[in-house]
């Protein structure tokens, strides 16, 4: 009921699903291509995951995402992660039940494990099927999302060409900098944040 009137590029993000063979279910994601997208034109692509609790829908939703990035013709594509408190990798993750085993051992995923191989997984998909500008993918994420960019931005450091942690939970691992230093990197955090305290974003 206080959700405002859609804009015109809300109206046209995709609600997506794709299969998740090591979880054995079926990931939903959220994914906006702007209307001057030219598959003889790579566009840049921004991978904007979701805080706590939030659904890939409400993250491409917050702040006209979509409307910067019909703007500026980028593709924005917001991913499950497995689910809605995964951590994206970045926490220890109990084991799921559901999910398939590892190749090579009965030791089954967490449910970190299974946030980043969905992510990573629908990232190629996503290059795969679309013109994608591999000089200009970016990850972004707000709370446990940017607990998650810090962590797969450093994991994956070849790919992106910068990161945006927003209200990051835990900021940079301890002796983990030196991966991060060639990374153009936006930080932004409130000063009175009562959730996630800005103490990680300073030290960052």
């Amino acid at each position: 009921s206080a959700q405002p009137r859609l804009t015109a590029s809300q109206q046209r993000i995709l609600e997506c699903t794709r299969r998740l063979a090591e979880a054995n279910a079926d990931m939903p994601y959220a994914l906006f291509v702007p209307s001057t997208y030219d598959p003889q034109k790579p566009a840049p692509l921004v991978v904007d995951l979701h805080g706590l609790n939030i659904t890939p829908l409400q993250q491409i939703l917050f702040d006209g995402t979509t409307d910067f990035a019909e703007r500026y013709g980028f593709i924005v594509l917001a991913p499950m992660g497995f689910n809605l408190s995964s951590w994206w990798g970045s926490r220890p993750g109990t084991p799921v039940a559901t999910a398939a085993v590892k190749p090579g051992g009965d030791v089954r995923y967490s449910t970190t494990e299974l946030a980043e191989i969905d992510t990573m997984a629908l990232l190629k998909s996503i290059r795969e099927q679309y013109a994608v500008d591999k000089d200009r993918i970016y990850l972004m994420g707000h709370s446990m999302g940017g607990a998650g960019t810090y962590y797969l931005g450093g994991k994956y450091n070849d790919i992106w060409a910068g990161l945006a942690p927003i209200s990051g939970a835990g900021g940079i691992a301890e002796g983990a900098a030196e991966r991060y230093k060639s990374l153009p990197t936006l930080i932004m955090h409130g000063a009175k944040d009562s959730i996630v305290p800005p103490a990680a974003s300073r030290r960052a």
